[in-house]
């Protein structure tokens, strides 16, 4: 019964309220969303960042939320290009036997001038509770993305545009707004400052960095303000066209959860 009331908080209060994203690049950066491309991942970030996937991509994240065994969150997404168009399909599962919380994916996003690009995400979420039935809904996602500079980049993405309702019940997902900013002084070094604004509630400061001492390997740290984590920290390593990356996300009162991500290229 625990595990049962841990999930409707956790589910429904921070996946999607807060909307931290599943990919361990994405956390390792404090949670940031707007300017995170993550293979085909980025269906999960901002979807106004697949033109940036060079070639189709694979991807798959796991983690269990505050270690705890019996609850497990797994999601993967594909990506593709066709014509001036750029694709991804993603699939997310929160839970365990007796609470499950599912979101399928839609993406969509084109390019225009001076790799400005503009994104839109069709979700629907389903919580099937055991002995009590499945509702669901519709969410619609807006992301946009545009170079500044040729050091300074700004992302925006809007969730939720419409107060869509869970089923018939009374829950309605408020709107949230996340916008972002990148600066890039060295090919190496990239800092990154986001806030993200739900409606009725104090908005979110988040900074993090990047740093890539050698070709292969970023490493990752973050922190935040009216966050829900302390600090994240985490790597990449890039082989190929394989891409490993892992994360660690402190939080005050519970023990840290460890995310893992891995994502391939495909020509």
């Amino acid at each position: 019964m625990k595990y049962l009331y841990f999930l409707l908080f956790f589910g429904t209060q921070v996946c999607y309220a807060f909307q931290i994203s599943t990919g361990a690049k994405s956390i390792a950066l404090q949670s940031q969303t707007a300017l995170i491309p993550d293979g085909a991942g980025t269906v999960f970030t901002n979807p106004s960042l697949l033109p940036q996937i060079s070639h189709r991509s694979i991807w798959f994240s796991v983690f269990n939320p505050y270690q705890l065994r019996e609850v497990q969150c797994i999601s993967s997404a594909f990506s593709f290009h066709f014509r001036h168009l750029s694709y991804g399909v993603g699939f997310e599962q929160l839970g365990y036997k007796s609470f499950k919380e599912q979101l399928f994916n839609f993406s969509i996003a084109r390019n225009f001038s001076d790799m400005a690009s503009l994104g839109v995400s069709l979700k629907y979420r389903q919580i099937e509770i055991d002995r009590y039935g499945s509702a669901g809904q519709f969410i619609l996602d807006f992301g946009f993305y545009i170079p500044l500079t040729s050091l300074i980049d700004f992302g925006t993405r809007m969730k939720n545009v419409y107060h869509t309702k869970l089923s018939n019940t009374d829950e309605i997902i408020e709107r949230e707004l996340i916008s972002g900013i990148r600066f890039m002084p060295l090919s190496e070094i990239a800092f990154y400052v986001e806030t993200m604004h739900i409606e009725h509630n104090s908005p979110d400061l988040r900074i993090a960095t990047t740093y890539s001492p050698i070709r292969y390997l970023q490493l990752h740290v973050g922190t935040g303000f009216n966050s829900i984590s302390n600090f994240s920290t985490g790597f990449c390593l890039n082989w190929y066209k394989l891409n490993f990356a892992y994360a660690l996300q402190n939080h005050p009162f519970l023990s840290q959860t460890h995310y893992f991500t891995i994502s391939l290229e495909v020509e």
